[in-house]
């Protein structure tokens, strides 16, 4: 069964997949806009090489200022409850 989003409640994660190029342009600009959603608890930026797998997580409760990074083990989705491995999210 997969999950269907719920168009009823605010958004608390969002999730950005970024190419090279993109790393600070794009998303930099995409980072000031998600900060204004209040709902919005985490940014994740997940790279699309990969080769070089990043995962960067930003946290409203941490100020936004520049969070974990992981290339590989695992990392949680604090607002979700949720334990992710790097791996799992570059084998869908």
């Amino acid at each position: 069964m997969q999950a269907q989003p719920s168009t009823d409640s605010p958004p608390f994660i969002s999730v950005k997949e970024y190419l090279e190029g993109e790393q600070h342009t794009e998303v930099r600009h995409e980072y000031f806009a998600y900060q204004r959603i209040p709902s919005l608890e985490e940014y994740v930026v997940v790279s699309q090489d990969k080769a070089k797998p990043e995962v960067r997580i930003f946290r409203r409760a941490e100020g936004w200022e520049p969070g974990e990074t992981h290339h590989a083990g695992e990392f949680t989705l604090r607002s979700a409850s949720l334990t992710l491995k790097v791996s799992d999210v570059y084998s869908i």
